[in-house]
């Protein structure tokens, strides 16, 4: 069973399965209560595990782990607001053969979708991560009474059924909506008993989106050349999490000196580059934590700390709980 209509560039031939992913051979978010499609050929394999809420959404969690450069184009009938949010790597696409978006790790952008048309390129040896937000009609259409400046032309250009996107480019995350973000990946990785604070969660993190879109134009605090050279250093920033690049460094990716580039750096991600590194790093550590079965002492040495005792400190500083026993009390 296909859970789309897709074709490749090479028209390689496709296989769909509906196995349940493994943490201990599968990448990325595992999501024990999800419905999995996973899709294979000489390509690589692409894995979608989609969660749906009887609150009207569903979350999909997509990893797609590319063993040649392959250009996909992607058709589908549904019909949705749908938020997606880039965990890892950095894609182009081009929806309805005129919106194109460039992405990169830790942005989002939000469309409404009258149906999908979708090209994408994804490259050789390069693993994507997303976190995707599918959101129906009823959904917004419920929010309407306590934002109606904001969900009012939203809704009106969905009536009109023509695909649009919201934001002129990706925006990133900023500090509370990567901590929003985080938390609901905590909670799809474990079995739910009921979705409550799940739905809290994510109507949090939509709403926050959609109060804090930032201005682009006549006000932009930055150029898009700064922008874009921002982005390349966070990008440089985020390759090895075993260790810290210099602000030097960093600053001569952007192009910029080390005091323009801090200032940039913190307007674009809400936090200076060593403590965006280490937050980031922490978060890995917990995914590695709960959705695989290395060694502590390989997660360790894999994010760069120094001792297994340095390591173990960190965790319990963040969660109150050393690494053995937080991985048992999430895992259930």
């Amino acid at each position: 069973m296909s859970l789309f209509e897709t074709r490749t560039s090479r028209r390689d031939q496709i296989a769909w399965t509906t196995v349940p992913l493994n943490p201990k051979s599968d990448h990325g978010i595992i999501i024990p209560d999800a419905d999995t499609y996973s899709m294979h050929g000489g390509f690589g394999k692409i894995d979608f595990q989609g969660l749906a809420s009887e609150d009207e959404y569903t979350i999909w969690a997509s990893h797609y782990g590319m063993k040649r450069t392959t250009s996909f184009i992607s058709e589908s009938s549904s019909t949705a607001f749908e938020l997606n949010i880039l965990l890892k790597n950095s894609v182009e696409h081009t929806l309805f053969d005129h919106i194109h978006q460039s992405i990169a790790a830790q942005q989002y952008n939000l469309f409404f979708l009258p149906y999908i048309k979708n090209e994408i390129v994804l490259f050789k040896d390069q693993n994507y991560e997303t976190l995707d937000f599918h959101f129906e009609l009823s959904y917004f259409e419920k929010l309407l009474p306590q934002y109606p400046n904001i969900i009012g032309p939203m809704l009106d250009q969905a009536y009109n059924g023509r695909g649009v996107s919201f934001l002129p480019v990706a925006n990133f995350l900023n500090e509370d909506q990567r901590f929003m973000g985080r938390h609901i990946i905590r909670l799809i990785s474990k079995k739910l008993s009921d979705k409550y604070y799940l739905n809290i969660a994510v109507k949090f993190l939509l709403i926050s989106i959609l109060l804090n879109r930032l201005p682009h134009g006549k006000n932009r605090i930055m150029s898009l050349e700064e922008e874009t050279n921002i982005i390349e250093s966070h990008q440089k920033l985020m390759e090895d999490l075993s260790e810290f690049v210099t602000v030097k460094e960093l600053a001569k990716t952007a192009k910029m000196n080390t005091t323009k580039f801090m200032r940039l750096f913190k307007v674009k991600y809400d936090a200076t580059p060593h403590d965006f590194w280490n937050e980031f790093r922490m978060d890995k550590a917990l995914e590695m934590l709960l959705t695989t079965d290395k060694t502590i002492t390989e997660i360790s040495n894999t994010l760069g700390f120094y001792t297994i005792r340095g390591f173990e400190k960190a965790i319990y500083e963040r969660y109150s709980l050393p690494p053995t026993k937080l991985r048992k009390r999430m895992r259930g």
